[in-house]
C-alpha cells in the first residue's frame, strides 16, 4: 500500500492490472508483536476471470495464479508494517490451493494474512480466502519473503517509509478510493493473448515479453503475474492430453531464483500420473541466456 502512495496513488504494473488500488481495501490493519495481521476485502473483477486454460469452456472465473498475485500483494502489508526497518523484501516462496471450485467474477472475498515469524533475514506468512458473505474458506495460500534490501535501503529509507506507512494504513484506502489517477487496465485475456503454446508429447512450450504491464514496482517480472503465465502455459499442455474434459488447476507452489526482464522462455511438462486423476506439471520460466527465474509445481483436479 505504501508503494501505491508513494507513486501517486496509482497502482502500477501487474498492480494495475489486478485492479489493487480500486478494489483491494484493507479492512483491518492489526499489528500485535506476536501475530501481525492485515484482512482486506476484494471484489473480484470480471476483468481477471478466465475460463481454465486446460478446459476452456468452463465458466470464467479467478485464476489461481492470479489469486496468488493477491497473496503477494496483501502478505507484504503485514511484514512492512512489523519488520523495523520498513522492508518489502522479495518473494522466495508463493503456494495457493483453492478448496472448492474458482471464485466466480463479483464475489466479495475477505483476504487475511498472518506474519507466523518475523526475523532479520527471512519471514513467513499464511494467508487464507473465505467468501465474506458466508465465511466458507475458499483458498489458502503461504509466502516466504527474503528481507535484506541493501545498506543505503536500511539506513535511510525506514525514516520516510515508517510515518509514511502508519499514515497510508490510516488514511491510504479513502485517498486510493477517491484518486482521479486511476486508469483502467488491461484484461487478464490481453495480458495472456501474445502467449501460443506449442505441445509436443507431454512437453509445452512459450515465449512471453514481460512488458511494463507484468512488472512489479521495482520493475522485475512480477511474481503473480509468472504464476499466470505459467498457468496458462501449463493448462495448454493438460488440455492436450485431456481432451474436451479438461481440469482445473487446484494447487499451484512457486520458487523464485531471480529477476525476470526481457523476453522469458516457458517450458511446462506434465509429469507420469499416478493412479488417481490429479495431474501434475512441472513449470519452468527461463531467460533468453537459460537462467532460471522460477520455478512451479502445479495440481489440476
Amino acid at each position: 500500500q505504501f508503494l501505491r502512495m508513494s507513486g501517486g496513488i496509482k497502482p502500477i504494473g501487474f498492480g494495475a492490472v489486478l485492479s489493487v488500488g480500486r478494489d483491494l481495501v484493507p479492512s483491518e490493519v492489526n499489528t500485535p508483536k506476536v501475530k501481525p495481521h492485515v484482512s482486506v476485502n476484494y471484489r473480484v473483477p470480471q476483468a481477471l476471470c478466465l475460463p481454465s486454460s486446460s478446459a476452456p469452456s468452463s465458466p470464467p472465473g479467478l485464476p489461481l495464479g492470479v489469486l496468488l498475485a493477491i497473496f503477494d500483494d496483501v502478505s507484504t502489508w503485514p511484514i512492512i508494517v512489523a519488520d523495523p526497518l520498513r522492508r518489502p523484501g522479495v518473494s522466495v516462496h508463493l503456494s495457493a490451493t483453492y478448496l472448492d471450485a474458482p471464485v466466480a467474477p463479483d464475489s466479495e472475498l475477505l483476504i487475511t494474512s498472518d506474519v507466523k515469524k518475523l526475523g532479520n533475514l527471512m519471514a513467513f506468512c499464511s494467508l487464507e480466502c473465505r467468501l465474506k458473505e458466508t465465511g466458507e474458506l475458499v483458498a489458502v495460500g503461504e509466502h516466504t519473503k527474503y528481507l535484506p534490501m541493501g545498506w543505503v535501503y536500511e539506513k535511510l529509507i525506514p525514516n520516510f517509509l515508517g510515518p509514511l506507512t502508519l499514515f497510508s494504513s490510516k488514511y491510504g484506502p479513502e485517498l486510493v478510493k477517491n484518486s482521479s489517477a486511476l486508469e483502467a487496465a488491461s484484461t487478464v485475456s490481453d495480458l495472456v493473448q501474445p502467449l501460443e503454446p506449442e505441445s509436443e508429447g507431454n512437453v509445452t512450450r512459450a515465449s512471453f515479453s514481460v512488458t511494463d504491464e507484468c512488472k512489479n514496482p521495482m520493475g522485475g517480472f512480477h511474481g503473480g503475474c509468472q504464476a499466470l503465465v505459467a498457468q496458462v502455459v501449463a493448462g495448454a499442455g493438460v488440455a492436450g492430453m485431456m481432451g474436451k474434459g479438461g481440469k482445473v488447476l487446484k494447487s499451484v507452489s512457486v520458487s523464485y531464483m531471480s529477476t525476470g526482464k526481457g523476453v522469458c522462455d516457458v517450458v511446462s511438462e506434465v509429469l507420469p500420473q499416478k493412479q488417481d486423476d490429479d495431474i501434475t506439471t512441472s513449470v519452468e520460466i527461463m531467460r533468453e541466456d537459460g537462467r532460471l527465474i522460477s520455478t512451479a509445481m502445479m495440481t489440476w483436479k
